[in-house]
């Protein structure tokens, strides 16, 4: 019987902590994935990775950027998995359509362009990965 009131306790702690960040983690997930799929598979894996090591979760430190750090952990890897494994797909019908596979606009550019100019949003695009990072978890998500 004291298992189940552990593990209500850690659910109803790790709702209150981790879950109330899920729109920034999801923010982040779909600047890395740049699709929205591909980011609500990384939000997800991120809470699932959370939930799981919800015990190493140390309780005075910032829970946002801890998921931030399992997302970005999650999306490395997964970008390793692809380079290794790639899956390729031949769809002869849709040879001559071009970029109508690629959906709607680009996700990174619907965030900056809400938030930026178009010459501050081109600068902040020309950077590399890494830097573009910085960028949005600094100023856009408050990290130090």
């Amino acid at each position: 019987m004291a298992v189940n009131a552990e593990v209500i306790s850690k659910t109803e702690r790790f709702e209150e902590i981790a879950i109330v960040h899920i729109d920034s983690v999801h923010k982040y997930a779909l600047f890395m994935a740049k699709n929205e799929n591909d980011a609500k598979d990384l939000v997800q894996e991120t809470y699932f990775k959370a939930y799981r090591f919800f015990d190493k979760f140390r309780e005075n430190t910032d829970c946002k950027a801890w998921l931030i750090t399992i997302l970005r952990n999650t999306f490395i890897n997964m970008i390793r998995h692809d380079r290794r494994y790639p899956q390729m797909i031949y769809l002869p019908e849709m040879e001559d359509r071009g970029t109508e596979l690629s959906g709607d606009a680009d996700p990174e550019d619907a965030i900056f362009g809400c938030l930026f100019d178009d010459d501050v949003t081109a600068a902040v695009n020309s950077l590399p990965i890494k830097y573009r990072t910085v960028v949005l978890l600094a100023d856009m998500e408050g990290f130090s």
